[in-house]
């Protein structure tokens, strides 16, 4: 009797079994087969920018079963590569990733090709590996190729692919990914928040807006707003109940056929009573925090923008109970916010309308809730989106996309805004060759301070001002640069164009300079060694501290080391002055160990104010931040301290501190004006930006951001001295410390 009945037991666990592995193959299967009928698999996407390349499941040619994938060029010249590509989510443990499959090729000349296969992890990591070696070579049968790449700690992301670049055509067939040594249709799955399981729109999303009318704009602005109140304000949200991403490509085909506001707001208020229900927050939190930026959410209780039904369940939402951990954001020690577990949705098309707006919403309500500058914006952010919904909407390529992403990150006024990551198809559009040569603004013109390294051609020369680049006038260009050139101040933003003025498509440069009064026109030819930086500094020792001439100390930040400072110190103890040179960033956080030889007593430097999960889009003040210490034998000599339009963030956080010692003097120009913690985030596409995410201000709360620190004693450089050779402002700070 007991063993027919142990039988019966089996069967249950032998069913969940065989529907396991069932389900895994069908896992694995969804990644690698071509065996549709359709151009690709529903879970593969193509990038390609130029439109020059077909990817597609083709029948007839293939290792096993009946068809492959097909990469081929169908037009000349035009696009450089094309990539068939699949995400697959890291839902499993494991130490490696191993991807093989068979390729294929006829004719394939001029390029490379192979299998592709990148790993995304958090924090923000990548790992790329791609067949380096497989130069196309004409026609070849059927051979097997295999990549390796590491899953690191946070492992998010595995993206699997084939690329082409060149003529000819490449087949790819029989891929199959394998997690230690295992198939992955026989790694176990881990139990992962709902969250991370929600995959439908990795790859595509399907969104079409077709024509851009008004009322659709208008009704975009509000769901873009709602969304990201949503996002950081209802706690299913914030406990990883939801792929807010996946839930916005949901909504947006009812908004985008609502026929006015009034059928919009309906869409979004049915969205809204599909969430589960808040509790209301009852808790007697004590006393409030000093709060330096409350939140902006005057607009929840617009109801001639949202109607009556709709601004009453959002307001609802804002009083809420919520936790101090949230699934999309967290808080660093510092106060700023890191934006934990999103999407970056690497290998996506730019043409994918959803995506374009997942960016501009994204990136909108990342300032609106975490950017502590957001009062100092100098424009209405409400009004910043209202502009770019058009914008994004029209940048349907490549490079169009790029260009509004990088006009977007402007708007913030923020030099730490810069766009890095997936950049290729604007940098080509902008041109890769490079002549880097120190060029600043000397007198209102962009001015050549040092010379490009080495260059083929005519050679530039110090003091020359440059007129025009490949015919087109200086100031031509810097009306284009100007909505592209993320900067706090004008002095950052001068000195950035400055850096984009010797950019071009091609190798040979014409340029038209005023020398010493005449105009001239040269020819530079870009080389190799043309792409290296000079060294900006031009008097300056070579070490990153000496004693100069007339007993004056004199360290360079840039380089100078923490274990430089007791030795250098002692050294300078008897010295006339010290003149610290912050014009570039400090190499190590030593501004306490610096300071601590110059005041005899601790004084107060800065405060900052830092965001808020349970509050998002309010900052408060932390404490005041001394620096120094107690010294009963500090430095009695002068100290000047050199700042310029490279003293940037750690720079100007340095300053700060020297600047609270009595008796330091600040000389030179105008800081960057961009001083705090960095926040990093990706955006669609693979771009990689960051802003500022801790606001730090003087003691009494004195803003420094945009401001910069304001010299005491002003000293700018003249065409005179530069053609001369002449750092002026350290010329300026030994005059006055030895007349």
């Amino acid at each position: 009797m007991h063993q027919p009945a142990r039988k019966l037991f089996l069967i249950p666990a032998l069913i969940c079994a065989s529907l396991f592995i069932a389900c895994n193959a069908h896992h694995q299967a969804i990644y690698t087969d071509f065996e549709t009928t359709d151009s690709l698999p529903t879970q593969w996407n193509v990038i390609n920018e130029s439109g020059a390349f077909h990817a597609h499941s083709v029948e007839g040619v293939a290792k096993s079963g009946r068809r492959s994938l097909l990469l081929e060029r169908h037009t000349a010249g035009g696009g450089r590569s094309v990539l068939a590509v699949t995400q697959i989510p890291v839902d499993f443990n494991g130490a490696q990733v191993e991807v093989s499959g068979y390729i294929k090729t006829e004719n394939a000349q001029a390029g490379l090709f192979g299998l592709y296969l990148k790993v995304e992890g958090d924090p923000l990591w990548t790992q790329t590996e791609v067949m380096r070696d497989a130069k196309a070579g004409g026609t070849a049968d059927w051979k097997k190729f295999t990549l390796t790449a590491s899953l690191k700690k946070g492992a998010r992301d595995i993206y699997l692919g084939v690329y082409h670049a060149g003529s000819g055509k490449v087949w790819a067939d029989d891929l199959e990914v394998r997690i230690d040594g295992k198939p992955l249709s026989a790694v176990s799955r881990l139990a992962l928040p709902p969250a991370r399981l929600d995959t439908a729109f990795s790859i595509r999303t399907g969104i079409r807006l077709d024509s851009l009318t008004p009322a659709k704009a208008d009704n975009l602005v509000r769901l873009g707003k709602v969304w990201g109140f949503l996002k950081y304000y209802h706690p299913a949200v914030a406990a990883g109940k939801y792929n807010w991403d996946a839930e916005l490509f949901r909504v947006l085909p009812a908004l985008l056929h609502s026929a006015n506001r009034q059928a919009a707001n309906k869409v979004m208020e049915k969205w809204v009573e599909g969430l589960p229900t808040v509790a209301r927050d009852t808790a007697m939190k004590g006393i409030p925090p000093m709060v330096k930026l409350p939140p902006d959410l005057g607009w929840l209780a617009d109801t001639a923008l949202l109607g009556n039904a709709l601004s009453g369940k959002l307001e609802v939402i804002r009083k809420a109970k919520r936790e101090d951990e949230h699934y999309y954001v967290g808080l660093q020690s510092t106060g700023n916010a890191s934006f934990n577990n999103e999407l970056r949705y690497s290998h996506i098309s730019p043409a994918d309308d959803g995506y374009r707006l997942l960016a501009l919403f994204r990136y909108w309500n990342y300032v609106q809730y975490y950017f502590p500058y957001r009062h100092l914006i100098g424009e209405d952010w409400h009004g910043v989106l209202v502009r770019f919904v058009p914008v994004f909407a029209k940048a349907e390529d490549a490079v169009s996309y790029q260009l509004a992403v990088l006009q977007l990150l402007t708007t913030i006024r923020d030099s730490h805004a810069l766009l890095q990551g997936n950049t290729m198809a604007m940098d080509r559009s902008l041109g890769f060759h490079r002549i880097y040569a120190d060029i600043r603004e000397v007198e209102g013109r962009p001015t050549v301070v040092r010379p490009p390294v080495a260059v083929q051609g005519d050679a530039l020369e110090r003091g020359d001002v440059i007129l025009q680049v490949n015919g087109t006038p200086v100031e031509t260009l810097r009306k284009w640069w100007e909505p592209h050139l993320p900067a706090s101040n004008d002095s950052h933003r001068s000195y950035a164009f400055a850096a984009e003025l010797l950019r071009g498509k091609d190798s040979l440069f014409m340029l038209e300079v005023d020398r010493n009064g005449q105009k001239k026109t040269l020819q530079l030819v870009y080389d190799q060694a043309a792409s290296r930086h000079p060294d900006n500094r031009l008097l300056l020792p070579e070490k990153p501290w000496t004693l100069l001439p007339g007993n004056i100390g004199y360290m360079y930040l840039r380089t100078l080391r923490k274990a430089d400072i007791p030795e250098m110190m002692k050294q300078f103890f008897t010295a006339r002055g010290i003149v610290i040179d912050l014009r570039g960033y400090p190499y190590e956080m030593y501004h306490h160990d610096i300071c601590s030889y110059l005041t005899a007593r601790a004084v107060p430097f800065h405060r900052s104010y830092g965001a808020s999960v349970q509050e998002p889009g309010q900052f408060s003040y932390l404490q005041v931040k001394p620096v120094g210490g107690s010294n009963r034998y500090p430095y009695r000599g002068k100290v000047i301290v050199l700042v310029n339009e490279e003293t940037q963030s750690r720079g100007e956080f340095f300053a700060m501190a020297f600047k609270a010692v009595p008796g330091v003097t600040i000389m030179g120009g105008p800081t960057a004006g961009t001083d705090g913690t960095v926040t990093d985030f990706y955006l669609p596409g693979g771009l990689k930006t960051r802003f500022t995410g801790d606001g730090i201000c003087w003691p009494d709360g004195t803003e420094s951001q945009r401001t910069g620190i304001v010299p005491d004693v002003p000293v700018r450089q003249t065409r005179k001295g530069v053609i001369e050779g002449k750092d002026e402002l350290l010329e300026a700070a030994l005059q006055r410390i030895q007349p």
